[in-house]
Formats: C-alpha cells, sequence, structure tokens
C-alpha cells in the first residue's frame, strides 16, 4: 500500500492498493458512514434506454460514496464497497466499488490511531521481501509465497 496524499486534519487519506494483503487490510479499515471516493465504472443511462433491455456499455467515472456494506473476496482477490452516491447527477443512487490490486481511492473519515497505525504496517510489509518455498518429491513440485 502507498500513501498519495494525506490530510488528515480533515480526514482524508489517498491511497494505492499494491497487492491482496492490502485488500484484506482496507477491508479492516473501512467502516460504514465512511467516504470513499475514486475511479469506476458505470453503466451509461440515457432516458431513452430506460425502457430498451439491451446491454449497457460501462463507462468510466470519478464518484464518491457514503460507505453501507464492505465485502471481502479472497477467491477473486476483489473487494467489494457499496454505498450511496453523494455528488453527481446520480446522487442518491447505490454504486458498489470493486478495489483491487493498483487501484487508487481516496477515503474520508474520522481515523482512529488503530486504523492509521494498520496502514503503517501495510506500507512497511510491503517493502518486506517476500519468501519463495518450494517443494519437490517424485516428479511434483509445488509453489507458494509466503508475503505477510
Amino acid at each position: 500500500m502507498k500513501i498519495i496524499h494525506k490530510e488528515l486534519d480533515r480526514g482524508i487519506l489517498k491511497l494505492r492498493v499494491d497487492n491482496a494483503d492490502d485488500l484484506w487490510h482496507l477491508s479492516h479499515i473501512i467502516e460504514n458512514g465512511d467516504l470513499l471516493f475514486g475511479k469506476t465504472y458505470r453503466k451509461e443511462m440515457k432516458k431513452s434506454d430506460k425502457i430498451r433491455s439491451e446491454k449497457l456499455e460501462r463507462v468510466p467515472v470519478n464518484l464518491e460514496i457514503k460507505v453501507e456494506k464492505i465485502e471481502f473476496s479472497k477467491e477473486v482477490m476483489r473487494l467489494r464497497v457499496t454505498g450511496v452516491i453523494t455528488e453527481g447527477e446520480e446522487a442518491g443512487s447505490y454504486h458498489t466499488f470493486n478495489i483491487e490490486e493498483n487501484s487508487i481511492l481516496t477515503l474520508t473519515k474520522n481515523w482512529k490511531k488503530h486504523q492509521l497505525d494498520r496502514i503503517d504496517r501495510a506500507i512497511k510489509d510491503t517493502l518486506t521481501p517476500k519468501v519463495l518455498i518450494v517443494c519437490i518429491e517424485e516428479g511434483d513440485a509445488d509453489f507458494g509465497l509466503i508475503t505477510q
């Protein structure tokens, strides 16, 4: 994890997710009521599209949501954060961010010391060398990577 911008007096922290462990840390940091801002994809709807059942194109948009639900899926290494859009022409609608490796997001919240400590720990762990383990037996080989 990397901090891109920090304004703790206003409760703002802009982060880049570097690996799957960062997603796990974020799942324990993000809380209901937090504001999450970032680039996401949303189906572009026009008034004429509402009556059609065609597949709509997803376009990149910058949105801010007020968090209501957080789900971490280790199977697909993704963090899903759902909430109500707080800014823009679709304010009041629901949206879900799919946060993955290399995502950049801005969190605005009342930061607690243990949450900031967890972010510091995640940053240090990102810099820690990884260990590759190889087990070989009778023509089979298994590989494992120890990260944290």
